[in-house]
């Protein structure tokens, strides 16, 4: 398996920013949620739980393309564990119910 690392890009060109100064087109959106839900099912494909995600964990490179950033919370979830994990963590108004309920998730 391979590791994780922590990335810092400027806070100027987060998805939130983009929220305050105006918002973008439908279009602009869909094609950020999309390229939030590769992200996503990347990482799970390698077992890996990101936990923390809102929109100042997305940031935008220079050619409008999504990326996530603050590994802090993602966990790599273990054979041994049934590839779940019950930790409550993350920013508490963006969490999966799940997570608030205390049940286990992957």
């Amino acid at each position: 398996g391979g590791e994780l690392y922590k990335v810092i890009h400027s806070r100027d060109s987060g998805l939130e920013r983009n929220r305050i100064s105006g918002g973008v087109t439908p279009r602009v959106a869909q094609h950020w949620i999309g390229e939030l839900v590769l992200t996503l099912e990347y990482l799970h494909q390698r077992h890996t739980v990101y936990r923390d995600l809102k929109p100042e964990n997305c940031m935008l490179d220079n050619q409008g393309h999504v990326k996530l950033v603050d590994f802090g919370m993602a966990k790599r979830l273990e054979p041994k564990d049934h590839f779940r994990t019950k930790t409550n963590c993350g920013t508490l108004i963006y969490q999966a119910p799940e997570m608030l309920l205390n049940r286990p998730y992957r």
